[in-house]
């Protein structure tokens, strides 16, 4: 009975459509106008919190718990914001929202965090802030007449510091925030300053900003003293590096002027103001050398112990290249002639004086016939040579007595051979030989 009732059940809720695919809502379909305000609303909360980190990233960056510098986290978090929205106006929306005009420490941090966005952020954020430059003209006056005290008095000379820089790059927007010379030199869309009027104008306004870094710098490090305020100490960071910018574009410029000028007249007053700089930029850097929280973060720029030299070009002389003098020849090195040694002079003498001659060979007369009963004597050994000579030089063959007087055998073959030799040698340097007389 009870498997009955559940199966009547389930065919009921199959007739009335619940418990099916159908009857959920994920599945039922939806009108475009539900669609398009479910993106709206989907929008609307993605901005409200993106909006929402914004605001905790800007009210963390400058919170006022403890005289602290600005994390670099929470830096580096508004400046991306301000990329992604390219812009500051969200930025400054939240900054105003902070109590910077009651609390010196928040509106110290506040400022430093403004220069640094000026610094890395888009160039919209020049004129975002060019905009609202009001507000930076009241939170100045507001702090002129605020009692004096350490921040107080820092943050007068550095609102004033931020509002000329803001109006320098509303009239000359061909700098880059950083004003970085080699940015300048990248940038092809904006025309760059070639009249010699305007190059003077520029380095003017440029020396005044450098003058109002040096002001800044005096009054955060005379109300440091001996104590460690890393809330003032991080603003000397974007400081530095701004003014090595300006000094990098006030030489550049000033090089470019020289060279067009034949006289330095017109712009001996610009000199003066840079060589009257020079040595306080030098000591601001050495100053901050010292400090150990700026340079764990930066390079510290160091500058030569004398300014930079201009010269005209009427006065640049170009020394020409010294002509260099010929090469003399180096003399052959003359053969050491030594005295030959004794030994030295016999061998050239023996190898000079030709070999001697031998002496041509003298053929004897024969003797005449005796008679036949006269015994005659066996001829000695060396009778046997000259029967040879003899024989070999009329062409004919040794006999075979003056082979056996040789010694016959392998030795007589031996010394038949040298024999001719020696003997056909002679008979082609020795002349002919005398015809023998005939006998009686």
């Amino acid at each position: 009975r009870k498997g009955e009732r559940e199966r009547e059940k389930e065919k009921g809720r199959k007739r009335k459509g619940i418990g099916t695919m159908a009857s959920q809502p994920q599945f039922q379909r939806r009108s475009t106008k539900g669609v398009a305000k479910e993106r709206a609303s989907d929008f609307m909360t993605t901005k409200v919190k993106r909006k929402e980190a914004k605001d905790r990233t800007v009210k963390k960056a400058v919170k006022s718990k403890g005289e602290f510098e600005p994390k670099q986290k929470h830096v580096r978090a508004a400046i991306l914001e301000c990329w992604k929205e390219n812009g500051c106006v969200g930025f400054l929306e939240q900054l105003v929202a902070e109590p910077i005009d009651a609390d010196a420490v928040v509106g110290f941090k506040g400022m430093t965090l403004v220069h640094k966005v000026l610094h890395e952020g888009p160039s919209s954020c020049l004129q975002d802030c060019f905009h609202r430059v009001n507000m930076f003209k009241s939170l100045r006056k507001n702090w002129e007449h605020r009692y004096r005290d350490g921040y107080s008095d820092c943050l007068k000379v550095y609102i004033s510091f931020l509002v000329n820089k803001i109006s320098f790059h509303h009239r000359h927007p061909a700098f880059p925030g950083s004003l970085s010379y080699e940015e300048y030199l990248k940038q092809r869309t904006v025309a760059r300053y070639e009249d010699r009027t305007e190059i003077v104008n520029v380095v003017g306004e440029l020396l005044d900003l450098q003058g109002q870094i040096l002001d800044v710098k005096n009054q955060i490090l005379r109300n440091v003293g001996a104590q460690v305020l890393p809330a003032k100490l991080a603003a000397l960071i974007p400081l530095v590096v701004e003014s090595y910018n300006i000094y990098t574009l006030s030489v550049g410029f000033l090089h470019n002027l020289c060279e067009q000028l034949d006289d330095l007249e017109p712009v001996q007053f610009l000199l003066e103001r840079f060589y009257g700089q020079y040595f306080d930029i030098r000591s601001f850097y050495d100053d901050c050398h010292n400090i150990a929280f700026v340079i764990a973060i930066i390079t510290v720029p160091l500058l030569p112990p004398e300014p930079p030299q201009f010269a005209a070009a009427r006065r640049r002389v170009v020394p020409k290249p010294k002509a260099k003098p010929k090469a003399k020849p180096k003399p052959k090195p003359q053969p050491v002639v030594q005295e030959p040694t004794v030994e030295q002079m016999s061998m050239l003498i023996q190898q000079q004086t030709p070999a001697p001659r031998p002496a041509p060979v003298v053929h004897p007369t024969p003797a005449p016939q005796q008679a036949a009963h006269v015994h005659q004597a066996p001829a000695p050994v060396q009778q046997s040579w000259i029967t040879f000579d003899e024989n070999s030089a009329a062409g004919q063959q040794p006999s075979q007595a003056s082979l056996s007087a040789a010694g016959g055998g392998e030795n007589a073959f031996a010394f038949t051979k040298v024999a001719m030799q020696q003997t056909r040698a002679a008979a082609v340097e020795a002349p002919a030989p005398a015809p023998a007389p005939a006998p009686a």
